[in-house]
């Protein structure tokens, strides 16, 4: 058995998008908000899926730093492997963002790569693109999920190299 089969079931959508995973009624969601969002939408959040486990994380979607906008940090991403680490297979997770495209994906190859050995980076990453083909993971929080998750550069590699592709 591999690890996508072992793994929970997991999606990848924008805000757009949230109505319709709220039918499939996830087990868990991960809630990824920009640093400005107004709190009526983690209201509006919990209503939608009420019966999900919800984690929000707010972090901006910049790849690099800067002065205008603060990174995603190693808090965002210790807290985000913290939420998925303890997902069974019998599981369901929603990730969203504001567009189903950077910080979500990014917290999608994090999740598929603390749940296999290392080596499978790039797997995981292309797995995250077979989910979400739109996907551009954002390079800061990889970069913070390589560290934490002691992948010595393997994530980033993977990421750089799918991007030169």
């Amino acid at each position: 058995m591999n690890f996508l089969e072992q793994s929970p079931s997991v999606a990848i959508c924008g805000v757009a998008e949230l109505h319709t995973q709220a039918k499939a009624a996830p087990s868990h969601l991960l809630s990824i908000w920009h640093e400005q969002a107004e709190p009526s939408w983690e209201s509006w959040v919990r209503e939608l899926f009420p019966h999900s486990h919800i984690h929000f994380c707010r972090c901006n979607d910049v790849h690099y730093e800067n002065a205008e906008s603060r990174p995603p940090s190693r808090q965002d991403m210790e807290d985000i492997l913290n939420f998925t680490r303890a997902l069974q297979p019998s599981d369901s997770l929603v990730i969203h963002c504001a567009a189903g495209i950077s910080r979500s994906t990014a917290a999608a190859f994090a999740h598929f790569c603390q749940s296999t050995a290392p080596g499978l980076e790039q797997r995981c990453l292309e797995h995250v693109i077979t989910l979400r083909p739109i996907g551009r993971p954002n390079r800061m929080l990889v970069y913070w999920a390589d560290a934490i998750l002691k992948r010595e550069g393997r994530m980033m590699a993977a990421l750089e190299n799918w991007i030169a592709s």
